[in-house]
Protein backbone atom coordinates (compact mmCIF):
# COMPACT_ATOMS: atom_id res chain seq x y z
CA UNK A 1 0.00 0.00 0.00
CA UNK A 2 2.75 2.01 0.98
CA UNK A 3 4.57 1.76 -2.55
CA UNK A 4 2.05 2.59 -4.56
CA UNK A 5 1.55 5.97 -2.61
CA UNK A 6 4.61 6.59 -3.41
CA UNK A 7 4.15 5.92 -6.86
CA UNK A 8 1.41 8.13 -7.35
CA UNK A 9 2.60 11.00 -5.62
CA UNK A 10 5.85 10.51 -7.76
CA UNK A 11 3.73 10.49 -11.41
CA UNK A 12 1.97 13.28 -10.04
CA UNK A 13 5.32 15.19 -9.12
CA UNK A 14 6.56 14.54 -12.77
CA UNK A 15 3.22 14.88 -14.61
CA UNK A 16 2.68 18.55 -12.71
CA UNK A 17 6.61 19.08 -13.45
CA UNK A 18 6.25 18.32 -17.54
CA UNK A 19 3.27 20.32 -17.95
CA UNK A 20 4.61 23.12 -15.99
CA UNK A 21 8.46 22.99 -18.05
CA UNK A 22 5.73 23.01 -21.15
CA UNK A 23 5.07 26.76 -20.77
CA UNK A 24 1.64 26.32 -21.00
CA UNK A 25 -0.93 25.56 -23.61
CA UNK A 26 0.50 25.83 -27.35
CA UNK A 27 0.08 28.86 -29.62
CA UNK A 28 -3.17 28.68 -31.74
CA UNK A 29 -2.20 29.40 -35.56
CA UNK A 30 -5.35 30.76 -36.86
CA UNK A 31 -5.09 29.35 -40.80
CA UNK A 32 -6.88 32.61 -42.51
CA UNK A 33 -8.27 31.17 -46.00
CA UNK A 34 -7.64 35.11 -48.28
CA UNK A 35 -10.30 34.31 -51.15
CA UNK A 36 -10.33 37.05 -54.24
CA UNK A 37 -11.74 40.38 -53.98
CA UNK A 38 -14.67 41.63 -55.87
CA UNK A 39 -15.08 44.93 -57.81
CA UNK A 40 -17.61 46.12 -57.01
CA UNK A 41 -17.33 49.07 -58.97
CA UNK A 42 -18.58 49.90 -62.43
CA UNK A 43 -14.76 50.57 -63.82
CA UNK A 44 -13.76 47.50 -65.06
CA UNK A 45 -10.21 48.61 -65.34
CA UNK A 46 -9.89 48.14 -61.55
CA UNK A 47 -10.33 44.09 -61.64
CA UNK A 48 -6.80 43.57 -61.24
CA UNK A 49 -7.02 44.68 -57.68
CA UNK A 50 -9.29 41.91 -56.88
CA UNK A 51 -6.08 39.55 -57.62
CA UNK A 52 -2.91 42.01 -56.11
CA UNK A 53 -4.97 42.85 -53.00
CA UNK A 54 -5.22 39.40 -51.09
CA UNK A 55 -1.54 38.40 -52.30
CA UNK A 56 -0.23 42.20 -50.73
CA UNK A 57 -2.56 41.18 -47.80
CA UNK A 58 -1.00 37.57 -47.48
CA UNK A 59 1.88 39.13 -47.59
CA UNK A 60 1.70 41.41 -44.65
CA UNK A 61 0.14 38.59 -42.57
CA UNK A 62 2.81 36.38 -43.27
CA UNK A 63 4.67 37.98 -40.09
CA UNK A 64 2.77 37.12 -37.46
CA UNK A 65 3.32 33.84 -36.01
CA UNK A 66 -0.71 33.58 -34.76
CA UNK A 67 -1.67 33.67 -38.65
CA UNK A 68 -1.03 31.60 -41.35
CA UNK A 69 -2.67 33.09 -44.51
CA UNK A 70 -3.73 30.72 -47.37
CA UNK A 71 -4.82 32.69 -50.74
CA UNK A 72 -7.34 30.87 -52.09
CA UNK A 73 -9.36 31.15 -55.73
CA UNK A 74 -12.82 29.81 -54.43
CA UNK A 75 -14.62 28.50 -51.16
CA UNK A 76 -14.13 25.48 -51.86
CA UNK A 77 -10.54 25.74 -51.92
CA UNK A 78 -10.58 27.27 -48.37
CA UNK A 79 -12.63 24.11 -46.96
CA UNK A 80 -9.97 21.85 -48.59
CA UNK A 81 -7.32 23.82 -46.89
CA UNK A 82 -8.67 23.18 -43.35
CA UNK A 83 -9.24 27.40 -42.78
CA UNK A 84 -10.12 28.07 -39.41
CA UNK A 85 -11.26 31.49 -41.01
CA UNK A 86 -12.43 33.06 -44.08
CA UNK A 87 -11.74 36.16 -45.30
CA UNK A 88 -14.15 37.62 -48.00
CA UNK A 89 -13.76 40.96 -49.44
CA UNK A 90 -15.12 43.81 -51.50
CA UNK A 91 -14.39 47.46 -52.86
CA UNK A 92 -16.04 50.25 -54.03
CA UNK A 93 -16.11 53.57 -54.65
CA UNK A 94 -17.35 55.37 -51.86
CA UNK A 95 -17.31 59.09 -51.63
CA UNK A 96 -14.71 59.42 -54.11
CA UNK A 97 -12.09 56.91 -52.30
CA UNK A 98 -11.90 53.54 -52.69
CA UNK A 99 -13.46 51.24 -49.86
CA UNK A 100 -12.67 47.79 -48.89
CA UNK A 101 -14.67 45.86 -46.75
CA UNK A 102 -13.49 43.20 -45.00
CA UNK A 103 -15.39 39.99 -43.56
CA UNK A 104 -13.86 37.58 -41.39
CA UNK A 105 -16.07 34.05 -41.09
CA UNK A 106 -15.90 31.39 -38.84
CA UNK A 107 -16.59 28.28 -40.75
CA UNK A 108 -17.40 25.95 -37.81
CA UNK A 109 -20.17 28.70 -36.41
CA UNK A 110 -21.22 29.55 -39.58
CA UNK A 111 -20.97 33.25 -38.57
CA UNK A 112 -19.07 36.84 -39.24
CA UNK A 113 -16.85 36.92 -36.33
CA UNK A 114 -15.48 40.68 -37.46
CA UNK A 115 -15.76 43.09 -39.78
CA UNK A 116 -13.12 45.99 -41.31
CA UNK A 117 -13.62 48.97 -43.74
CA UNK A 118 -10.61 51.09 -45.22
CA UNK A 119 -10.93 53.39 -47.77
CA UNK A 120 -8.39 55.96 -49.36
CA UNK A 121 -6.64 56.76 -53.02
CA UNK A 122 -7.21 54.16 -55.51
CA UNK A 123 -3.62 54.91 -56.30
CA UNK A 124 -2.75 53.29 -53.07
CA UNK A 125 -3.98 49.67 -52.80
CA UNK A 126 -0.77 48.80 -50.89
CA UNK A 127 -1.27 51.28 -48.21
CA UNK A 128 -5.13 49.94 -47.69
CA UNK A 129 -4.04 46.33 -47.22
CA UNK A 130 -0.66 47.22 -45.16
CA UNK A 131 -3.85 49.23 -43.09
CA UNK A 132 -5.86 46.57 -43.36
CA UNK A 133 -3.56 43.65 -42.32
CA UNK A 134 -2.68 45.80 -39.26
CA UNK A 135 -5.95 45.80 -38.31
CA UNK A 136 -6.19 42.23 -38.32
CA UNK A 137 -2.97 41.70 -36.43
CA UNK A 138 -0.80 44.71 -34.94
CA UNK A 139 2.18 42.36 -35.71
CA UNK A 140 1.87 42.17 -39.67
CA UNK A 141 4.48 43.48 -41.43
CA UNK A 142 4.13 46.26 -44.50
CA UNK A 143 4.57 45.56 -47.85
CA UNK A 144 7.40 47.44 -49.32
CA UNK A 145 6.25 50.35 -51.51
CA UNK A 146 7.90 51.87 -54.39
CA UNK A 147 7.76 55.97 -54.12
Amino acid sequence: MFCRRIVAFTVFICGSTLSCSRGGAPAVVERLAILPVENLTSDTSLDWIGEAAPAILAYDLAGPKSIHPIRVAALRDARASRATRYLEAYFANEHGALAFHVTIEDPEKLKAVRTLVVSGAGSDVAGLMNRLAKGLSGEARAFPACN
